[in-house]
């Protein structure tokens, strides 16, 4: 428990909230209200890790397959074709976007399409 104090100090030790900096004196939690002096968190340092997939995500960013071939200036983008008609258009085929699981567990994936000759965006439970 102590290792997690040491290296977590900018967290409530009861309910695990990030403390808020709202005074020159204390942190204070903003769920649960409990401080903790700045005494104790001077000197002390944090640090994480991001990976590629993290700023992918945090910027929305839709994922790529780099066609075979001498990579130049411009990279050739290729989304994998789906045979079923645009909703709005009825064009086939149609390009997955990108599949999530945006619901529980034990239900299916949400996949995301895009109709190249309209750019009609759209969503379908699986």
């Amino acid at each position: 428990m102590e290792y997690f104090r040491k290296r977590d100090f900018m967290f409530c030790e009861y309910c695990g909230s990030m403390l808020g900096l709202d005074s020159s004196k204390h942190a204070k939690c903003p769920l649960c209200k409990s401080k903790k002096r700045l005494r104790d968190m001077v000197g002390k340092e944090t640090s994480y890790t991001v990976s590629v997939e993290d700023i992918r995500k945090s910027l929305q960013m839709e994922p790529f397959v780099k066609v075979a071939g001498i990579i130049t200036g411009e990279v050739k983008v290729q989304r994998q074709q789906v045979n079923q008609p645009c909703e709005r258009c009825s064009h086939s085929p149609v390009e997955l976007v990108d599949s999530r699981q945006t619901r529980s567990a034990d239900e299916g994936q949400t996949n995301f399409f895009e109709c190249p000759a309209c750019r009609h965006r759209w969503k379908e439970n699986s």
